[in-house]
């Protein structure tokens, strides 16, 4: 499984899925001290610095997008959302947060 933690922070949520058995991505706009943490909790983890209203990945790369603080704080959340499901193979309300924006 394929796991995108779009906003991923300390790389909590990475280590966990990491855990499970995924091939885990995540993405972080804050300052670089706090993807360094989140590489060494989740070392195996493709973690990258960026916005995640502006997402590096394929459309269709993911069968689960989490993005569970990160979308309340962008200017338009509808677009952001929409930005994190061109990310899923399989859109549900639930892999991509769109409950975050009703």
């Amino acid at each position: 499984m394929n796991v995108l933690d779009a906003g991923c922070g300390s790389g909590e949520f990475c280590a966990l899925a990491l855990e499970r058995g995924a091939s885990v991505s995540g993405i972080e706009r804050r300052p670089p001290g706090m993807l360094a943490i989140a590489r060494r909790r989740a070392p195996q983890a493709d973690l990258r610095e960026g916005d995640i209203t502006a997402l590096p990945y394929a459309d269709d790369a993911f069968d689960v997008v989490t993005a569970s603080t990160p979308s309340s704080f962008t200017a338009d959340v509808p677009a952001t959302i929409a930005e994190l499901a061109r990310r899923v193979r399989r859109p549900s309300p639930s892999a991509t947060g769109a409950r975050a924006a009703s």
